[in-house]
C-alpha cells in the first residue's frame, strides 16, 4: 500500500533490567510518499496541510531530516544515501515515516526511511527493500542512520552502519548491527540493535530491541514497539489527531526527560556521553 497517510496509535517502552520500567505515549505519525509529492508537491508547500497553515501550525520542513539540503528533495537524499552506503540504488517507492514540525518545534527520536520494492502487475503490496533509521539523541542533537538492506545480494558494512536483513512469510524484515550512536545516558554504547518492521499497510508495526550479547548468551536490556492504525493524509484527519494530540513534539520531549529522572530514582546506573564532558 503506497500514497501519503495519517497513522495513529501508541509507542510502548519497556526497560528489562536491572530494574523494570515500562511506559506507554499515544501519538500520531505522518507518511509522506515523496514519488507522490514530487508530482504534486502542493501539501508541503505554504498553503498545503503541511505547509505550515493549517491550525495549530503542522509544517514538514525539509531542513529537519538528512543532510538538511533543503535544494535536495527528501526522496532523493535518501536514494543517494541507500546508493552511496551500499553501492545499489533503490528502485521503487520512498515512504519516510515521521513527525512534522508542531508550533514551531520538533524532535524525532527515529525516522524511518522505508525504500519499497517496484510495483508490478502481479504484486501490488510492495515489501520493504530497505530502511533507513534515521536516530537522534537529545540533548546533544547528534544523528546517525543505519541502513537495512534486505534486498537479494546485499551485504553487510556494519562500520557505515549497513546491515543485511531477512525477510519471513509475512514480509517483515529483521537485522540486527551494532549501536553507533550514545542514545540514552542509562544505556552502555556495547549493545546490538534488532530491528523488526512491517510494510506500510492498513496497520504498521516495527520494534527496536537492544541486547547486550556474550557469547551464546543474549540478554534483551529494552525495546520499543509502534503499533499504529492507517488513516488518510487530510485536513480533517490532520486537524483531528492534532486536537487529540496537543503539542505532540514537545509531549515526546518530556516524556523522554520525565522517564529520564524515572529511570534515575530507580538508581540505574549513569552512562557519560563517549565523547563528551
Amino acid at each position: 500500500m503506497t500514497g501519503s497517510a495519517l497513522y495513529e496509535g501508541s509507542t510502548r517502552h519497556r526497560r528489562f533490567s536491572p530494574v523494570p520500567h515500562e511506559f506507554s505515549f499515544h501519538l500520531y505519525l505522518v507518511l509522506l510518499d515523496h514519488d507522490d509529492l514530487a508530482g504534486d508537491p502542493a501539501m508541503v508547500e505554504p498553503g498545503g496541510i503541511l505547509g505550515g497553515s493549517l491550525w495549530p501550525a503542522l509544517r514538514f520542513a525539509r531542513a529537519d531530516y538528512l543532510d538538511g539540503d533543503t535544494t535536495t528533495r527528501l526522496g532523493d537524499a535518501v536514494r543517494t544515501l541507500v546508493t552511496e552506503r551500499t553501492g545499489v540504488p533503490p528502485t521503487g517507492r520512498i515512504l519516510t515515516l515521521t513527525q512534522v514540525r508542531s508550533n514551531g518545534y520538533v524532535f524525532n527520536p527515529i525516522t524511518v526511511h522505508y525504500c519499497l520494492s517496484p510495483e508490478t502487475e502481479t504484486d501490488s503490496s510492495p515489501r520493504i527493500d530497505v530502511a533507513v533509521l534515521e536516530v537522534t539523541n537529545t540533548p546533544w542533537k547528534e544523528r546517525v542512520w543505519y541502513v537495512v538492506d534486505a534486498r537479494p545480494g546485499a551485504i553487510s558494512d556494519p562500520e557505515h552502519g549497513v546491515s543485511v536483513a531477512e525477510v519471513d512469510d509475512r514480509g517483515r524484515i529483521r537485522s540486527e548491527f551494532p549501536k553507533l550512536l550514545h542514545v540514552s545516558p542509562f544505556m552502555e554504547m556495547d549493545m546490538t540493535y534488532r530491528f523488526t518492521a512491517t510494510p506500510p499497510g492498513d496497520r504498521l508495526w516495527l520494534r527496536l530491541e537492544n541486547l547486550k550479547i556474550d557469547g551464546d548468551l543474549v540478554d534483551k536490556v529494552f525495546d520499543a514497539d509502534l503499533s499504529l492504525l492507517r488513516s488518510p493524509l487530510d485536513v480533517g484527519t490532520l486537524r483531528s489527531a492534532a486536537i487529540r494530540h496537543p503539542f505532540q513534539t514537545l509531549r515526546v520531549w518530556s516524556a523522554i526527560h520525565t522517564n529520564a529522572f524515572r529511570l534515575r530514582t530507580k538508581r540505574i546506573p549513569f552512562v557519560r556521553h563517549p565523547d563528551r564532558t
